[in-house]
């Protein structure tokens, strides 16, 4: 194919690219002049995923080159989301040129030949869980000031914005990673601008921010609040901030705890999730280490690392989730499903004693090491957060296996068998509920017949459900009767336990 030929689909490319993205804006902020994500060479060879989302994979023998119609960039906020696979390098990651003269961004600097500048910057490390360095997802913000001159003024000067490597770039000095967005602006954005267009590109990437994070309307959703600022990820819809996503794991540790709506797919385009616009589950960790640790008075050991999930958003706590964490690379042993689990402080008081907890149990390690936990609620208290980590099962007595919260806590449970339950998730949610409308989710060991009853506070009887022959459930109701406290009450063969719901 002739070069001709390749910009000409290129430009058709870009201008319906445009005109799609008209009514869209990252972050909400309006009126970008490029936008460019995803793959950007539209092929299906240098196609790679950052965070579950598409990017394009560069080397030092490829680059990419796009023209534009910018002619004046006097003032300008541009955006560009990268991981570089080679450390301690500076390396090109794009070059702009046009009338306005150049701009090149590398690893280690922003800099132009035609205005004979260069502004080093310092990227801040984050210590790697090993001794080698790794390379880091990265966003950085430019933003340019140098007035309306026009530098170059031959009318062959062709104006184009190149990816990998410059044009008299060495070899050895060309970008070797992945490049996943580029956003540019011809001004200069207000902070609050800024701050939402890096929370959408930090969530969709799995990019920690040093600042809190503000959602399209301007709202904080997470804030910068030690000890939980490490590797902060999170699933969220935001439609007006363009933002969809569905699964998440931190950039800087990825893979080792993945957290996604329903169920976790290879890529977010592929999850069937639904989540309703403006919830966000948003989650960070206190930065301690993957080791197991013994809780003083306690007959449990539990990680010193513990994760904040934040909730907001109207209808997040009643997004079922899943999580898998790699148990091979946290540990030095391989638990069975038996032992390991997850373990959530609904209070977020960060006590950590047994009468306080949720104990719930993997629905498998895989011989990889993945755990896998289904169907787990955030937020169930509307507390609006919950602090949560992993570690083995409390060995309680039958004396205090009442007192084992499993997936209640001691205050709610009225009778349990002392043999081994086979409920292992029994959540209702929302709680308190405004209309008296309710839902219960049901995780079972194996696969039973349970009754669901609801009372009212005189123990009166208002509604009875059944399910039939199943592992999970999930039932739905409404307490039509004054605001109060009911009880939900769950029913098995071989034992009975009940919740309090509020009616508010």
């Amino acid at each position: 194919m002739q070069p001709e030929t390749v910009r000409a689909g290129i430009v058709t490319c870009l201008l319906l690219l445009s005109c799609l993205m008209m009514a869209q804006s990252p972050g909400g902020i309006p009126n970008s002049s490029l936008w460019l994500k995803g793959n950007l060479g539209q092929k299906s060879d240098n196609a790679d995923l950052l965070n579950f989302n598409p990017a394009t994979t560069f080397n030092e023998e490829s680059n990419l080159e796009f023209p534009h119609d910018i002619y004046q960039l006097g003032q300008a906020t541009i955006f560009t989301v990268y991981k570089d696979e080679v450390v301690n390098n500076e390396n090109t990651i794009w070059e702009m040129k046009g009338e306005f003269g150049d701009v090149l961004l590398s690893t280690e600097s922003l800099s132009s030949a035609s205005r004979n500048t260069k502004m080093a910057f310092s990227k801040d490390k984050i210590t790697p869980l090993n001794a080698e360095e790794k390379s880091e997802a990265v966003i950085n913000t430019y933003t340019r000031r140098v007035g309306s001159q026009q530098l170059v003024t031959d009318e062959t000067t062709k104006p184009v914005l190149r990816f990998g490597h410059a044009a008299s770039a060495n070899i050895d000095d060309a970008f070797s990673g992945l490049i996943a967005e580029f956003i540019l602006y011809e001004r200069i954005l207000k902070v609050e601008e800024r701050t939402k267009l890096e929370t959408y590109l930090a969530l969709k990437y799995g990019i920690t921010l040093e600042k809190d994070y503000r959602n399209s309307d301007g709202n904080i959703i997470w804030k910068k609040d030690s000890p939980y600022t490490h590797n902060v990820a999170g699933i969220a819809r935001d439609d007006k901030a363009t933002l969809y996503q569905k699964q998440a794991t931190s950039s800087h540790e990825s893979g080792q705890l993945v957290i996604g709506a329903k169920e976790i797919a290879v890529s977010n385009t592929e999850n069937s999730a639904t989540l309703n616009d403006g919830d966000y589950l948003i989650w960070g960790d206190n930065g301690q280490a993957f080791s197991l640790e013994n809780v003083a008075e306690n007959p449990m050991q539990i990680l010193p690392k513990k994760w904040l999930m934040k909730a907001s958003g109207r209808t997040a706590n009643s997004v079922a989730t899943q999580v898998k964490i790699d148990t091979k690379i946290l540990f030095p042993t391989t638990f069975d499903k038996e032992t390991f689990c997850l373990i959530i402080d609904r209070s977020a008081t960060n006590l950590w004693t047994v009468e306080t907890l949720e104990f719930i149990m993997p629905a498998e390690i895989s011989p990889e090491g993945i755990a896998t936990f289904n169907n787990v609620l955030w937020d169930t208290d509307n507390s609006g957060k919950d602090i949560f980590s992993f570690g083995l099962k409390p060995n309680l007595s039958e004396e205090n296996q009442v007192a084992s919260p499993l997936v209640f806590n001691k205050e709610e449970a009225t009778k349990i068998s002392t043999t081994a339950s086979l409920v292992t998730t029994f959540q209702e949610y929302p709680n308190p509920t405004l209309d008296g409308s309710y839902n219960v989710n049901v995780v079972l060991e194996k696969a039973t017949n349970i009754e669901i009853q609801v009372f009212d506070m005189h123990q009166r009887l208002l509604n009875t459900q059944k399910g039939e022959g199943q592992s999970q459930y999930q039932f739905s109701g409404f307490i039509n009767s004054v605001p109060g406290v009911y009880t939900i009450m769950l029913i098995t063969p071989e034992e009975e336990i009940s919740r309090k719901i509020i009616v508010e």
